[in-house]
């Protein structure tokens, strides 16, 4: 019952390699910042730059995980001549009580692992009953998966925060009021471990522009990245945007009705073709 949601799972880990490569030494800062802020900024930042990216991403992850929240993650990786040779997008909600989610993912091209042009998965659950619709190859299945695969797929990208904040060292920070609320808008563009992205087999250029509230919440980021992979050169480009925190509402999904009645009458598992 859990292969089907596993394997988006190992898709996901696939796009996002090397979240986990790196979480032990913490790399020594380079205070190669420019700007006129002073002291501590929030949980992990300074005015010098990253001081603590375990505390930086902790923060993240903990504040969102006591609200609710919409999370946005893209990914793009074009060739030389401009073309895209993949993508990957995901959307995911969180409830205020966090067994209440749903998430959407679809993929193609090189950020695809499975043995099609196009694959889409989602997800949704009460905390009582998950729901999973996989569209393979124009075939849409429907499963009754376990509470706990489910719970598998929810994410605030917290690993991967840590990845890209390893990567580079901060060159400047900005304090913006945009929005209304205080929020840092750090760029980092000084390659420092290129061999965590592990995506490719080399890495020419890599940048990271992310804005980060006081609390420790990185609202949004954007990562570039040139390299090879193959011998192919690559350009990647990941966001990551979260929004409706403390306004999310867990909704049952268009396809829950079709989902419930193919699982009610065919047992676990029933498809259709699109």
């Amino acid at each position: 019952m859990r292969r089907a949601l596993l394997a988006f799972v190992l898709v996901l880990s696939l796009v996002t390699a090397g979240c986990n490569a790196f979480t032990s030494s913490e790399p020594n800062p380079a205070p190669k910042t420019t700007t006129e802020l002073s002291g501590q900024l929030v949980p992990g930042l300074s005015a010098s730059g990253f001081t603590d990216r375990e505390k930086l991403t902790a923060a993240h992850d903990e504040i969102l995980r006591e609200d609710s929240y919409t999370a946005r993650y893209r990914v793009t990786e074009r060739a030389s001549n401009g073309s895209v040779l993949g993508y990957f997008r995901t959307r995911y909600r969180s409830g205020t009580n966090r067994d209440h989610f749903t998430y959407h993912t679809v993929q193609n091209g090189t950020l695809l692992d499975v043995n099609s042009s196009k694959y889409v998965a989602s997800v949704w659950s009460n905390g009582s009953l998950s729901l999973l619709a996989q569209t393979v190859d124009e075939t849409t299945n429907y499963r009754r998966i376990g509470n706990t695969a489910a719970r598998e797929g929810r994410t605030t990208n917290r690993d991967r925060l840590y990845v890209l904040t390893s990567v580079l060292n901060v060159t400047r920070i900005e304090r913006t009021n945009d929005s209304g609320t205080p929020m840092y808008r750090v760029v980092a563009n000084d390659l420092v471990h290129p061999s965590l992205l592990t995506n490719f087999d080399t890495v020419h250029n890599a940048s990271l522009v992310a804005v980060i509230d006081t609390w420790g919440v990185v609202h949004h980021y954007r990562f570039e990245v040139s390299g090879t992979n193959d011998g192919k050169a690559v350009y990647r480009t990941e966001t990551f945007d979260v929004s409706d925190v403390g306004a999310t509402e867990i909704r049952r999904p268009p396809w829950y009705a079709a989902a419930m009645n193919a699982t009610s009458r065919r047992g676990n598992s029933t498809a259709r073709s699109s």
